[in-house]
């Protein structure tokens, strides 16, 4: 739940500096529930909290090259809100929701800074790990943490 809370203060403290007022509120909200969720089921979720923390850092960087990161911003955080939905009440759609999210959100913001040829490879391969991930049968993934 601290990893979460920190997670979370990060990420509302340098959106507020970086994107639009109304999607920061939008934001703000859906943050507010994430961190609800997360003290009422005593969840922790790895994903959420690592989505909020590269959303905020590819926000930083899309500001310093003069893109406005407020949309990509919104769904980023609207992806970790689903992750953590996924880890307190182990739905796979939900997971497979944030994935999809993180892997158009990303891709947008690399097609927005680069080129729209490598931002939908980046958001296809992210979107195909995330698939991975949640059909990778689970003993193939305990021999991994040994």
């Amino acid at each position: 739940m601290a990893f979460t809370l920190i997670s979370v203060f990060i990420n509302v403290t340098i959106g507020l500096f970086l994107v639009d007022m109304l999607y920061w509120i939008f934001s703000l909200i859906i943050l507010g529930i994430v961190l609800y969720i997360s003290w009422k089921k005593s969840t922790y979720s790895k994903l959420g909290n690592f989505i909020l923390l590269v959303g905020v850092l590819f926000s930083f960087f899309g500001y310093l090259n003069n893109f406005d990161p407020s949309y990509f911003y919104l769904l980023i955080n609207l992806s970790a809100f689903l992750a953590v939905l996924y880890t307190a009440f182990n739905k796979k759609i939900l997971i497979i929701l944030s994935w999809m999210l993180n892997g158009f959100s990303l891709g947008y913001i690399i097609a927005a800074l680069r080129n729209l040829n490598l931002g939908i490879v980046f958001g296809i391969i992210i979107f195909l790990i995330g698939l991975r991930d949640v059909f990778l049968p689970k003993k193939f993934d305990e021999h991994l943490n040994d």
